[in-house]
């Protein structure tokens, strides 16, 4: 599923295709939580909020752009 591209160890930055991917498969699974489990579904839309702060170029939380 989507966290595959997370372990992969090459540590390379995501392209467009790639967030591309992510995003669809996030959203399939938010779209019907109800096949999924809670925590799944909890982390699809955590993975949406990712991928939205990094198409941003950043983050949106105030705390986070301090470290």
């Amino acid at each position: 599923m989507f966290g595959m591209h997370l372990t992969t160890g090459d540590h390379k930055p995501f392209d467009e295709e790639v967030m591309d991917q992510i995003e669809g498969e996030a959203l399939i699974v938010v779209e019907n939580p109800d096949r999924y489990a809670s925590l799944t579904v909890e982390m699809a839309r955590k993975t949406l909020d990712m991928i939205l702060r990094l198409r941003r170029g950043g983050t949106s939380d105030p705390q986070m752009q301090s470290i």
